[in-house]
């Protein structure tokens, strides 16, 4: 268990990281982006990676930042990192986002994300997508696993073939046949 002073220095550090994030979407205010998804509205500014790099973390493989705090009245921002993410895909990690900063499930997220990606994008922009989003995770099988879990039938097909291609194997675990 951690102790009092640990605690409340990760608190301090989670709390300069909102208002750095805060305050570099205040900055870019001014070029927010405005969208609309199955009654859902979504509110991001485009930024590139090296602006973030201060984080000391590993978001450049996300695509995306976001913050949010206190439900009623409060705060949140979305960031997307032009650099990582191609145009015509940011609109799905806006999608992604705002659903994870509603509702806090990160895999109702996913599943609307997908869901945006599958009725609006073509056949091959679709796969593309799919390639883009396995990348980022081609390392982390379990994220793979559970991705495929919460997506319709077609694109779990689109997913596996993709995963095939890019040489991600799926591996049991020892205890199953």
């Amino acid at each position: 268990m951690e102790n009092k002073s640990t605690v409340e220095n990760n608190l301090v550090e989670i709390k300069e990281k909102i208002e750095f994030l805060e305050n570099l979407y205040k900055l870019r205010k001014n070029e927010e982006i405005t969208d609309f998804n199955d009654g859902l509205i979504l509110r991001y500014v485009e930024i590139d990676s090296s602006e973030i790099r201060e984080l000391n973390e590993n978001i450049a493989l996300k695509g995306a930042v976001s913050y949010a705090y206190g439900l009623m009245g409060g705060k949140t921002g979305i960031l997307i990192l032009r650099d990582v993410v191609p145009k015509k895909f940011r609109r799905y990690v806006a999608i992604h986002e705002t659903v994870e900063v509603v509702t806090g499930n990160h895999w109702y997220a996913v599943q609307d994300e997908f869901k945006a990606a599958e009725k609006e994008l073509s056949k091959e922009n679709f796969k593309e997508y799919c390639e883009f989003r396995l990348k980022m995770h081609k390392n982390n099988i379990k994220t793979v696993k559970e991705i495929r879990g919460w997506v319709s039938a077609r694109t779990k097909r689109v997913l596996s073939n993709v995963q095939k291609e890019l040489g991600i194997v799926l591996r049991k675990r020892p205890d199953q046949p």
